[in-house]
């Protein structure tokens, strides 16, 4: 009888284990790999794309497949939902006619760089929810960019002797923080070799402050001003001075930037360029001669290239050539020019001569001017006792001449009656 029973059993287990072998055999069995993330790494703040291959290396069909991504912090589900659906994966189906998805996740901003475990999880049709080991994905801290965006200066053109004041705009690029933003402006120059020491001065200096200043902290996506108070040397030559500015800072993670940037600020005046009537030979109406202008450069630079052009009008002619090439004009220094016109004779009292003056600064910028010179004109009688014309000789002479052949014909007309 225990014989029998003994034998029932292992029959049992034997059907047993022969229907599980025969159902594993045509079950399907999903193999999920990690391909790829994108961008790799990815950065705090920033978006990826994980892709999965999906394969089914078992015999049977794989129907109503649902893929679910279970992220945690650092990285949050940036879709609409972690779920995806496949209908049906067929027997064997694998390699290139494998299923590809795709989850779209985002770090947050704040996240620190490292390698991070996400999990996936999978069921088929009304079956349980089966885990797959986790994938890596790698963070890496983003550079944190603070860039220097703008530089103005207030005057734009700086006087020798003037306050200037220097305003320079920083931005940070990145989505983190920084810290410490120190800036400094490298006035001064020091070069040393194994034999000297030479130190280079430019001819700015802070006033009421120094040449360095410091932010605590500069958010993400911040513009901060640094200004600076300068003034420029009373003997500094008129040029545009390049400056270096030296900026460091700090990220979150405690990593150290220095950057060199270089600025320029232009030193120097505006020219003060007089013109004036030197002297004319024309001094009344129907006359010809040359007029000689002066130009007088009262400013303290160099003015440079100037051209000069006189225009006809209807009080006059141009005789020599209307345009004039000047030269250059030191500071506290003058140069002439000369034409010769013609007054016409419907002209009364004065000729204004319109001259038309083109130069440039020691900065190579470009004046246009014009100026209205006035030549007076007088009358014979006014010339005269101004001693601009001498008084004519010819009428007494006339009347010499009228009394002396009076005279010689008296004379003879006595001498005949004798």
């Amino acid at each position: 009888m225990k014989k029998m029973i003994y034998a029932v059993i292992l029959l049992t287990i034997m059907l047993g284990t022969g229907l599980t072998s025969a159902q594993s055999f045509t079950s399907p069995e999903i193999s999920v790999t990690f391909l790829s993330q994108d961008p790799d790494p990815a950065e705090p703040g920033n978006f990826l794309k994980a892709r999965f291959k999906i394969e089914n290396i078992g015999l049977g069909e794989a129907k109503d497949l649902q893929v679910e991504m279970l992220p945690e912090y650092p990285f949050s589900i940036y879709e609409d939902s972690a779920i995806k659906s496949i209908a049906s994966i067929s027997p064997r189906q694998k390699g290139n006619e494998a299923v590809f998805i795709d989850f779209n996740l985002k770090a947050d901003d704040n996240a620190l760089p490292g390698t991070y475990d996400i999990e996936l999880r999978y069921k088929i049709k009304d079956g349980a929810w089966q885990k797959i080991d986790p994938f890596t994905v790698v963070l890496k801290q983003q550079e944190v960019i603070v860039t220097l965006q703008s530089v103005s200066t207030e005057p734009e053109l700086v006087r020798p002797g003037d306050q200037v004041k220097l305003n320079l705009g920083f931005d940070n690029l990145a989505k983190l923080p920084v810290r410490y933003l120190k800036i400094n402006l490298g006035l001064v120059s020091i070069l040393s070799t194994s034999t000297s020491i030479s130190v280079t001065e430019l001819p700015l200096s802070p006033l009421s402050s120094t040449n360095e200043l410091v932010f605590p902290l500069v958010k993400p996506s911040e513009r901060v001003t640094a200004t600076f108070n300068l003034v420029a040397d009373s003997d500094a030559a008129s040029k545009v001075y390049k400056i270096p500015v030296t900026y460091s800072y700090t990220d979150p993670s405690n990593r150290n930037y220095t950057k060199q940037n270089y600025i320029s600020i232009m030193i120097g005046d505006s020219p003060e360029l007089i013109g004036q009537m030197e002297s004319s030979e024309v001094y009344k109406a129907g006359m010809s001669g040359e007029v000689i202008v002066k130009f007088v450069n009262k400013g303290l630079n160099q003015i440079k290239f100037l051209y000069a052009t006189l225009d006809p009008t209807g009080d006059y002619d141009v005789l020599s050539p209307k345009e004039v090439y000047v030269g250059n004009i030191d500071s506290d220094d003058y140069e002439t020019l000369s034409y010769k016109i013609y007054v016409k004779d419907s002209v009364q009292d004065s000729v204004m001569l319109p001259i038309h003056l083109e130069y440039k600064d020691v900065n190579n910028n470009d004046y246009y001017e014009d100026l209205k010179l006035e030549v007076k004109l007088f009358s014979s009688e006014d010339a005269q006792k101004m001693g601009l014309e001498k008084k004519s000789n010819a009428l007494p002479i006339l009347i010499g001449a009228v009394v002396v052949i009076i005279g010689f014909l008296v004379y003879r007309k006595l001498k005949k009656k004798k």
